[in-house]
């Protein structure tokens, strides 16, 4: 059987040189083409395999109603349906523990408080000339809390950067990118975080591998294209780590979208 790594054969009727001719002799193939199938005496194959294909594919399922792809898009944010009902607006408070994590091992214990000293740097410094010191000190809960989930799910991604730096940084990208502090419009510099933490032109560790230790094993529903004005930003599944400002908004979203899904049922 010819065997061509760089032929391209579908069934697709868009691609229009579906037949291929094989010339033989002595049974050993010698030459080889295609051309267009349109016209030709087989094309009414190529239609039956048209058709029978169409019909084996499943119909695509409905997309659903924007008010549900909000809904969707809120439980990522927040981590599940019933965060989103739960969802207020009052600031972020540190009455879960305002310390580093706790570790027995006197090398990760070290690592934590450094990050943690780090973050807070970062919070009263570079957060609080941009933001003002009220939304800095919500960030600032949110970026230690960040730290604290991530130590409890995956040790080893706090154990893995460089440095406390490069963790510390990483966090910060997930934690403001989380709150739409940085971007094209936010009022926050990542150059301004990777100075303060002297990270040079490097931002820190994969923010990806710190992303999915904050989701852990709880399922995704990624919804790719985010419904007309919903903010963009970095899901995490924690609720807790959105300021009161970001929560105000989402509020919003969630009372909007319930509205319209109790309009669609009546």
């Amino acid at each position: 059987m010819y065997d061509d790594p760089h032929d391209r054969y579908s069934l697709d009727p868009d691609w229009h040189d579906r037949l291929r001719h094989l010339v033989l002799v002595d049974g050993r193939l010698v030459d080889t083409w295609t051309e267009p199938i349109e016209g030709t005496r087989w094309e009414v194959h190529a239609r039956r395999f048209d058709e029978a294909q169409r019909r084996a594919a499943p119909p695509a399922p409905p997309e659903p109603p924007p008010y549900e792809r909000a809904l969707l898009w809120l439980e990522d944010a927040c981590g599940g349906r019933d965060a989103v009902l739960a969802l207020d607006a009052a600031p972020l408070d540190d009455t879960d523990g305002p310390g580093e994590p706790e570790a027995h091992d006197p090398a990760d214990r070290e690592r934590l408080a450094h990050t943690t000293e780090l973050l807070d740097g970062v919070a009263a410094t570079v957060l609080s000339n941009a933001l003002g010191p009220a939304r800095a000190d919500e960030l600032g809960i949110a970026l230690r809390r960040a730290l604290r989930l991530v130590w409890q799910a995956r040790p080893d991604v706090v154990r893995r950067p460089r440095s406390p730096q490069h963790l510390a940084g990483t966090l910060c990208w997930v934690v403001g990118k989380a709150n739409g502090v940085f971007g094209q419009q936010g009022p926050v510099r990542m150059r301004d975080v990777r100075e303060a933490l002297d990270l040079g032109a490097q931002l820190g560790t994969d923010h990806a591998v710190v992303e999915d230790a904050l989701w852990g094993l709880r399922p995704r529903h990624r919804v790719w294209f985010r419904p007309s004005g919903l903010p963009d930003l970095v899901l995490t599944g924690h609720a807790d780590l959105l300021s009161s400002d970001v929560r105000v908004h989402l509020v919003r979203i969630r009372d909007q979208a319930l509205e319209a899904q109790a309009a669609h049922a009546a």
